[in-house]
Parts: C-alpha cells; sequence; structure tokens
C-alpha cells in the first residue's frame, strides 16, 4: 500500500515547520506521488497480470501455418510439426466372437441348454391339465385337503370282496345266503368238540415227520456214538476175534495181546541183522537165522580144545572151606598152574586139590600153601591149562 508523506523540518530549538497548511501530499514508496501512479493504472485492464507463458515440453503451443489434410507429427520433446496424413483408414469388424466379450454382471452369456430348460418351464399362469403353470388357490386349497398316501379308490363288490353285513345279534352267525354273500341267522347249537389225542395211525407221515418203534429206538440207543467213551477189561488170555462180538470184548482181547507183547507191540521189526537202533523188534526169520549161527558156533566149541594161557579169575576165601574158584562153564576144565596174589604183593604157586560141578559151574579148591589169607576177602588168581 502507499504510504503517505507529510512534509516538515525542525528548527534548532525543536520547533516543527510545515510545508502546507491546507493539504497533505502522499508519496509513494518509490517517491512517486499517488496522481502519477494513477495514470499509470488508467492504462492497464482489470485483472490484469505479469504472466509470461512457459516454453518448456507440455506447455507449447500448436504451431502456426499448416495445410488443409495434414496432421500434426510428433517432432521432438513436447512439440509437433505440421506434416502430411498417410491416409491409414481403420474398418471395424462387423463381428465378433463371443470369446473376446468381457463380462459383468448386467451382461451374461446363456447357453442353448439353460434357454431350453427355462423355455420349458412353466409360465406365470395358472395350469390347466394340458399346459403347465402356477397352481390356482382353489387346486392349492383341494390339494391340501388330500390326506397323505390317498387315492381315488372303490372297493369292489364281486364275490370275494363283500364285507360282512352290519346288524346282526349276540348269539348269531353268518350263514350262506348267496354266491360271496353271507347274512346274520341264529345258531343250530352245534358244538364241536376235538378229542384230546388221535391214533398214530390217521396221521400221515412225511420226509420230516416219520414214526420210529420202540425196537429201533433200543437197537440206536445201544449203539456208540462218535464221542461216547469205551469200557472195557484186559482179557484173561490171548484169543483171536470174533465177528460178533461186543466192542468191550474186542477192546479187551486187543489189550491182552498188547500187555504181553509189552513194548515190543509198537516197535517197527528189523529184517536184518546190521541195524544198532535200539527201538526195533526183530523179525522171526531174522532171530531163526541167528540162532541157527549161534547153535553151529556152540558145535564147533564143543568140539574144540581150547587153551588157557595165563586166565586171570577171582577167588574168594572162606575159612574151614578153602579158597574157592568158580569158572562159568559146563565144559571140563583141566587147570595145570595156578597162581595166587596175596595182600603182601606176592605170588605164590598153588594148585587144585579137588573140583566139581555145582549149578552148571565148575568149581575149584586150591590149596593155600600155608598162606595167611583174611575171611571174606576175594583175590586174585591167575591159570593156565585147558577147557575141552
Amino acid at each position: 500500500m502507499a504510504e503517505i508523506l507529510k512534509g516538515e523540518w525542525t528548527d534548532e530549538n525543536g520547533n516543527v515547520y510545515y510545508l502546507h497548511t491546507s493539504a497533505d501530499l502522499v508519496f509513494c514508496a518509490d517517491g512517486k506521488t499517488v496522481e502519477q501512479k494513477m495514470k499509470k493504472l488508467d492504462g492497464i485492464a482489470e485483472n490484469a497480470n505479469n504472466y509470461t507463458h512457459p516454453t518448456t515440453p507440455g506447455n507449447k503451443h500448436i504451431p502456426s501455418g499448416g495445410a488443409s489434410g495434414q496432421i500434426l507429427r510428433w517432432s521432438a520433446d513436447g512439440t509437433a510439426a505440421w506434416g502430411a496424413d498417410k491416409d491409414t483408414v481403420y474398418t471395424h469388424p462387423s463381428t465378433h466372437p463371443a470369446s473376446m466379450i468381457t463380462q459383468d454382471a448386467s451382461h451374461r452369456f446363456v447357453s442353448d441348454t439353460e434357454k431350453s430348460t427355462w423355455n420349458g418351464k412353466a409360465s406365470t399362469a395358472e395350469a390347466t391339465q394340458s399346459q403347465k403353470g402356477l397352481m390356482s388357490a382353489a387346486d392349492k386349497k383341494k390339494l391340501d385337503g388330500v390326506e397323505t398316501g390317498a387315492n381315488k379308490y372303490v372297493h369292489p363288490t364281486s364275490s370275494g370282496n363283500k364285507h360282512i353285513p352290519s346288524g346282526g345279534k349276540s348269539g348269531q352267525i353268518l350263514r350262506w345266503s348267496a354266491d360271496g354273500t353271507a347274512a346274520w341267522g341264529e345258531d343250530k347249537d352245534t358244538v364241536y368238540i376235538h378229542p384230546t389225542n388221535h391214533p398214530a395211525s390217521m396221521i400221515t407221515p412225511d420226509a420230516n415227520h416219520r414214526f420210529v418203534s420202540d425196537t429201533e429206538k433200543s437197537t440206536w440207543n445201544g449203539k456208540i456214538g462218535a464221542d461216547t467213551g469205551i469200557t472195557f477189561s484186559e482179557a484173561s488170555d490171548r484169543g483171536n476175534l470174533a465177528s460178533g462180538e461186543k466192542l468191550g470184548t474186542l477192546f479187551g482181547k486187543v489189550k491182552k495181546w498188547f500187555s504181553d507183547l509189552k513194548p515190543f507191540a509198537f516197535l517197527d521189526l528189523i529184517q536184518n541183522a546190521t541195524t544198532a537202533a535200539a527201538d526195533r523188534a526183530v523179525s522171526a526169520a531174522v532171530a531163526k537165522a541167528l540162532q541157527d549161527q549161534i547153535n553151529t558156533l556152540n558145535t564147533k566149541i564143543d568140539n574144540t580144545v581150547v587153551t588157557i594161557d595165563q586166565m586171570w579169575c577171582v577167588a574168594h576165601f572162606v575159612r574151614g572151606a578153602g579158597l574157592w574158584l568158580d569158572i562159568n562153564t559146563n565144559r571140563a576144565v583141566s587147570i595145570e598152574g595156578v597162581d595166587v596174589y596175596d595182600n603182601t604183593s606176592k605170588w605164590m604157586h598153588s594148585y587144585i586139590e579137588s573140583q566139581s560141578n555145582v549149578f552148571g559151574n565148575r568149581h575149584f579148591i586150591l590149596n593155600t600153601n600155608g598162606m595167611s589169607l583174611t575171611e571174606g576177602y576175594s583175590y586174585l588168581v591167575k591159570i593156565s591149562g585147558k577147557m575141552s
């Protein structure tokens, strides 16, 4: 805003003097008066400003010049220049495939199947017997009055379908009056009493209902079932099984054979003389062959003189009876030399005082030759001789 200035001066005594007393002189800051400023404002349009248009890209003007048919083309950043049009004509296609269309809430494609389904639905008109539609109020009321599962049933009146007639009274019965028809009438008091039993002869048997006799039952009861235990006792002697014998008798005979045979009843037979198995039984043929060989050997031995050369034996000293020596054989034994070993680790030469045959053994009494022997003791004896 312009500043108002007044001309004044002060003397040496401090008195102030104004240059004008009837009017104020108004000066602006630049020293010009208001009147001078107003003259300048008179030449400026209303709302005028000190504007300079920018020339940077985006602010440049359409260039002047050009000619009809020309177009503006890019020439530099934010600058265009007039030039000839290249006559590019765009022809929009008359159709588009549906796949290039973008659908939205107000624009949706539907299929022929959907259209067919919708076209087949009832209209909003009331339905008739030949046309689909909405149910009328009257039809709805009628439908509500029909019970679930109801049908249009008409009971037949033909024979076999007629009902028991109404009426009648206590004591009456229904009697035939026509085909499939009965009528109430008086009972003739015919009382039927069924017998309490029937003779078996009036029963007709079938595959699931058969009569049996007491004899048959007794026979069957006497038979042995699969789980029935058999009670029997071992027979007193071995005997062959006979047809018709009871099971108890048969098992008793079998038990007797097993008892007599002992373990051999359950052992396999051996048909050779070479196996060393302990849990086997020798067949009669093999046993006979072995016995024959033994008998042959015994015969040969009986006819053979066997030389006894320093055979060790055991003799027993019995006080009052002497030194006894027993040899287990029934063959003749000739002892030619006897040596007795006493308790002092010395050998004593002895000889036979007497010999005898006692219970199949050869019994010898030896001469002690003055040896000090202990009663009840046994002594080693080395003998030499022959056995024939």
